[in-house]
């Protein structure tokens, strides 16, 4: 609204109401030519290339059919609709399913169905380690029309460890900080579990 009103007091109604040029929508692909591009997506990279890249995909594309030309972000558009990142990948650990490994998931799902009970309570207990890292760069504040901003390199300064509890019927939870990560830092975690937050508990599953 600011734009077209101030054209038209600049340079008249007929300017303000006039459409600029558009760039227009990204040239469309056919079916054969969309499918190919995702089968190259769905391949392994070139030789020496770790993965895809959108100028790898194009180039690969203008290769394998009649196109002449195609655009990034044409590329880009068809990824995103058939929901492709072939820049990604997830690690993922995917246990063997053998009567023991299902034994003991059994044993599990058990504890968890346990109904509430004082002097049986039911106790998550993990931990996990963090670095402590200082900035390179001092960080950004936010600011109207901007997002606060954290450079992304960092020096490493030391590392900790952090212990949590949490009561499954409860919602109970507690953490506890260490600099160390060692048998007597899980033992102290498991006498406070004992004598400090379930002192009247028969046993803690």
């Amino acid at each position: 609204m600011y734009r077209t009103k101030k054209r038209f007091v600049e340079e008249g109604l007929k300017v303000a109401l006039a459409e600029g040029k558009r760039t227009g929508q990204p040239k469309l692909l056919s079916a054969n030519e969309d499918a190919t591009l995702v089968s190259i997506a769905c391949s392994e990279p070139p030789d020496r290339r770790a993965r895809w890249t959108l100028s790898l995909i194009a180039d690969r594309l203008i290769t394998l059919t009649e196109l002449e030309s195609v655009s990034l972000e044409t590329v880009r558009q068809r990824l995103k609709n058939n929901e492709l990142k072939p820049w990604q990948k997830k690690m993922w650990c995917i246990g063997e399913l053998d009567s023991d490994f299902i034994a003991q998931m059994e044993e599990v799902l058990d504890i968890y169905a346990m109904p509430a009970d004082e002097k049986h309570p039911v106790v998550n207990f993990d931990e996990a380690m963090k670095q402590l890292v200082s900035h390179v760069k001092p960080p950004k504040l936010a600011s109207p029309g901007h997002l606060a901003k954290d450079d992304y390199e960092y020096p490493r300064e030391d590392v900790a460890n952090i212990y949590l509890m949490y009561d499954r019927h409860r919602g109970w939870r507690h953490a506890k900080a260490t600099a160390t990560k060692k048998r007597e830092d899980f033992a102290a975690c498991m006498r406070d579990l004992v004598d400090v937050h379930y002192p009247d508990a028969d046993k803690i599953h």
